[in-house]
């Protein structure tokens, strides 16, 4: 058995246990969530560290916050181990518990239907024929859809990421891990998605969002805005592209800047191993200031 393995075996659950989580799951999420005659799922897309936390605070007002928030991530938390897991095998973590998220969510997702609740669905947006087979069983129970995408360019949702996980640490606090090359696979892949997703237009309607970057104290939670750029009850994949490879401003490149230099400077004082600093290098070098470009060549 390779390490993986070794591992799914040390944290697996036994039925009994999954089930008498996913019952806590469901009765927590549902507790202060009411039915609706006329229920609503709105579907947030976007890759990680593109700003979906955002989207999903807009959705929910725009439901009145009446809603259920079916997160995958979010219920990798339940885990018993998941705090033990993150500390001591941050690489592995997502490995280990997706399975149980996963059919957790799916379990959530199920009862909401069931019960004719409202329901915020978050996604990374890996495939669009599977988001088109939740809008058709959506639709088969009379639920209205819509999609909210954040179309954010590539370098600044992966730092976004970089820098979340440097910051929980700093805290002291496990964090959940993202890497460079699961970042750029969820970014590669959404395109495709969208044109799958727009091929049945099947959706009420379609959202696009855009980030801003408000403010260069990067460690303000305010320092990114999400605002909306266009709605159709059509196609937004032009939009979408446009949106995410568009040049940088100067802001926004001064914005890389402060949060490569943090980043480098928190994996320095925790002691990062020489090959994680240098897969982080191998994306965000440029941005490095002198001084720390200067610490780099030592090392």
């Amino acid at each position: 058995m390779n390490v993986l393995d070794d591992l799914l075996n040390k944290y697996s659950l036994d039925y009994s246990e999954f089930n008498k989580i996913q019952s806590y799951i469901i009765e927590l999420y549902s507790s202060s969530c009411f039915p609706v005659e006329n229920p609503t799922c709105i579907i947030l897309g976007g890759q990680p560290g593109s700003g979906k936390t955002e989207l999903e605070k807009i959705a929910f007002k725009n439901l009145k916050y009446n809603s259920i928030i079916c997160n995958v991530d979010n219920l990798k938390e339940f885990h018993p181990k998941s705090f033990e897991i993150k500390k001591r095998y941050p690489d592995y973590f997502t490995e280990i518990t997706s399975k149980y998220a996963h059919n957790w969510n799916l379990a959530l997702r199920n009862h909401c239907i069931q019960n004719n609740l409202n329901f915020i669905l978050e996604t990374t947006l890996n495939s669009g024929n599977n988001i088109n087979s939740i809008i058709n069983n959506l639709k088969r129970n009379n639920y209205r859809v819509d999609i909210y995408l954040i179309s954010v360019p590539q370098e600044v949702s992966k730092i976004s990421c970089f820098l979340r996980y440097e910051e929980t640490l700093n805290l002291s606090i496990p964090s959940r891990k993202v890497s460079s090359k699961a970042h750029d696979e969820r970014f590669n892949q959404i395109p495709k998605a969208i044109q799958e997703i727009e091929l049945e237009k099947k959706y009420d309607h379609i959202f696009l969002y855009g980030r801003t970057i408000m403010d260069l104290n990067i460690r303000e939670e305010n320092s990114n805005s999400v605002s909306l750029i266009s709605k159709t009850r059509k196609y937004i994949f032009e939009d979408y592209m446009s949106e995410r490879e568009q040049p940088l401003l100067r802001k926004t490149l001064r914005y890389l800047e402060k949060c490569t230099n943090r980043v480098y400077e928190l994996m320095l004082k925790r002691e990062a191993p020489q090959e994680e600093i240098e897969i982080f290098l191998k994306d965000f070098e440029y941005y490095l200031s002198e001084n720390n470009k200067s610490n780099s060549i030592k090392k």
